[in-house]
């Protein structure tokens, strides 16, 4: 699927199996001005370690910014894959993604970010479809 021209996209991109990562760590962060709060900001981080082709180490450290939740339930040919909520730079988004089979390279998927539904239509559809 094209969803560089789906209607609403904000972002879109690709991503694609990783042939050689380890989660070294998982852990938290919380804002030291909303700590003690009733809502404190705290994001869920991991550091990965991977290798590329070339044997070359790479160690990141990645925020979550939602789960993800495989699609059991498609409603068409077009409905992504997998998709969940996420939070990108304090905007509430949802995420598409849909598999692209490849030859040689492994399969990818095609994503897109867009805002989510009405507030109305969104909890109407959170029980039955989690994204």
């Amino acid at each position: 699927m094209d969803n560089d021209k789906k209607s609403g996209s904000l972002w879109n991109g690709r991503i694609w199996t990783e042939s050689d990562s380890k989660v070294l760590f998982s852990g938290n962060i919380v804002k030291t001005d909303t700590k003690d709060s009733d809502t404190p900001d705290k994001r869920y981080v991991k550091v990965i370690r991977s290798t590329n082709d070339k044997g070359e180490t790479k160690t990141e450290f990645c925020v979550s910014l939602g789960l993800l939740y495989p699609n059991k339930d498609k409603r068409s040919q077009n409905s992504p894959d997998i998709g969940g909520p996420l939070t990108l730079d304090q905007v509430k988004l949802k995420l598409g993604a849909w598999l692209q089979e490849t030859e040689g390279s492994g399969d990818e998927y095609s994503l897109s970010l867009s805002e989510p539904y009405s507030q109305q239509e969104n909890n109407e559809e959170e029980d039955k479809y989690p994204f």
